[in-house]
């Protein structure tokens, strides 16, 4: 366990330091992610090894995360590609989720993106993206009958969508004193 601290700590000081460019560190944080969805299978297969799924759903958040990265702090990708990453990336999870008949999994999947969604976009964007992430966790939904994840999916929508309109309208126009408002409406 050092040993695996000592590497972490190592690539984070030569990221620090300029050592990785910007697209090794995707690079490698994707390949990191793969790897570890992979070797989360591998180990599923083996009854002696099964592994949690909430372990399994990190693989699918560092996914998250290089899709973020790319997007909004190195401006790599534009949105609407990004977007369909995210969203290749909670299908990827959610269908292995319906595989394996785990509930949890899916859980953290879709609570992964809806999580790190604000990252990508921020505009009306925001609730398509988890508008669509519900739209890809309905096939797994109907099939698995599972209602903890039809809450969750179902909360990004509604929690994203209620955010702009519970906020006060900008003002695009020159701003006006409230006696010149009351001004004009009296001399009506």
């Amino acid at each position: 366990m050092s040993r695996c601290w000592g590497v972490v700590l190592l690539l984070v000081l030569a990221a620090s330091r300029g050592w990785f460019s910007p697209e090794a560190r995707l690079v490698a944080g994707g390949v990191l992610g793969l790897a570890l969805v992979g070797i989360g299978t591998w180990l599923h297969r083996r009854e002696s090894a099964r592994v949690g799924a909430l372990a399994l759903a990190r693989p699918f958040a560092a996914l998250y995360l290089v899709v973020a990265a790319a997007t909004a702090y190195y401006g790599f990708l534009p949105v609407l590609p990004a977007m369909l990453c995210a969203l290749v990336v909670a299908g990827g999870g959610l269908g292995l989720a319906d595989r394996w008949r785990s509930q949890l999994l899916g859980g953290g999947v879709v609570v992964g993106a809806m999580v790190l969604a604000p990252v990508l976009v921020t505009d009306w964007r925001l609730a398509a993206l988890a508008l669509a992430l519900q739209l890809a966790a309905l096939p797994v939904v109907l099939r698995g009958r599972w209602p903890v994840l039809m809450l969750l999916a179902a909360a990004g929508p509604v929690l994203y969508g209620a955010a702009p309109a519970s906020s006060p309208p900008r003002r695009t126009g020159p701003r006006r004193s409230r006696w010149s408002s009351w001004r004009s409406w009296w001399a009506c």
